[in-house]
């Protein structure tokens, strides 16, 4: 099966593997760090994937990410760079949040699918730069508490 590499993040909550995309500055690390916080204060594993950069393949069906060696453990921090955090090496892909202008981004949404390594996976397009209503949103999607 063949790799891409594509511009996104990853991470992994719980037992889901959320991919983030977006085009650069659309808010995909915010994101995924407050996945990350919300997930982690609430007692449940959540691990960085990758940031800016994932390796995908479809295995059997599935969405398979891997951290690219070079940024492993490594997410950007807007004004200081890079820094070190705890993270997993790959994670199967369960949800593609893709951030989108706000005018895109529908209110009440039909069930969506969208494409990864040449897969069907569960798709949900919110807005960019609204990490708080991303992170609810994705959290009802995964019922997460409060949502489940």
């Amino acid at each position: 099966m063949p790799t891409d590499n594509i511009h996104a993040s990853a991470v992994l909550l719980g037992d889901r593997g959320v991919v983030i995309s977006g085009p650069s500055g659309s808010g995909k690390t915010t994101l995924a760090l407050a996945l990350l916080d919300r997930f982690n204060s609430r007692g449940i594993f959540s691990r960085l994937v990758c940031d800016d950069q994932i390796l995908v393949r479809t295995v059997d069906g599935r969405v398979i990410c891997n951290t690219p060696e070079p940024i492993a453990g490594l997410i950007e921090v807007f004004g200081l760079g890079p820094r070190q955090i705890g993270h997993e090496a790959r994670m199967i892909a369960d949800l593609l949040v893709q951030l989108v202008p706000y005018q895109q981004a529908e209110r009440f949404p039909e069930p969506a699918h969208g494409v990864l390594a040449g897969c069907q996976i569960s798709r949900l397009q919110l807005a960019a730069g609204s990490a708080a209503s991303a992170t609810q949103a994705v959290a009802a999607w995964l019922a997460a508490s409060p949502f489940g």
